[in-house]
């Protein structure tokens, strides 16, 4: 006797606890817990970023950042899902918002793990697609200083260097 009990009943006391928690494990609510960890997270969004579909590949990507903010892989793919948004955004705003976003994520990919080449890649990639919407306008287009004074020709001009008299088809003999 272990416990006070027979071995018949301690068996069938330890097999209801066991198939208890095996019932508790199935139930739904911990699948969903289950389904919420990281792997499953990234398997999820690479399937839907194979078939195209970007904005539910970034919703798992972004959930997977998460459970692991200084993953590079993550934040690498983060940074490819909000280039992709970028072709099917609507408006440039909402455009210039991805681009910012996918520099913002390639840039923590990048210092995340800087011996990767995958992540420098993404960043110039990154960089390249955020080109148009830098604004590069000054805020002012003429100087204070350049409307107070003309502006002067040049010392150096074609002819000052090499006086027509040099030309072969000059007055004078070519030097050549």
């Amino acid at each position: 006797m272990i416990f006070g009990l027979a071995a018949p009943a301690l068996a069938a006391r330890v097999f209801l606890c066991g198939s208890l928690a095996f019932l508790c494990f199935l139930h739904p609510a911990n699948l969903r817990a289950a389904d919420l960890s990281f792997t499953n997270l990234m398997a999820q969004g690479q399937l839907r970023d194979q078939q195209q579909d970007t904005r539910a590949a970034l919703e798992f990507f972004l959930q997977a950042e998460k459970l692991a903010p200084t993953n590079a892989e993550v934040l690498f793919l983060i940074a490819k899902q909000y280039c992709d948004l970028m072709h099917t955004a609507k408006s440039d705003a909402e455009k210039k918002e991805c681009a910012a976003l996918s520099v913002a994520y390639g840039r923590r990919s990048a210092a995340a793990d800087p011996q990767s080449p995958k992540t420098h890649v993404c960043l110039a990639i990154c960089y390249a697609k955020n080109f148009p919407y830098l604004t590069t306008k000054p805020k002012s287009t003429t100087h204070a200083r350049s409307k107070s004074r003309p502006k002067k020709p040049s010392r150096w001009t074609p002819k000052t260097i090499f006086p027509t008299t040099c030309w072969a088809g000059g007055t004078a003999k070519s030097p050549i």
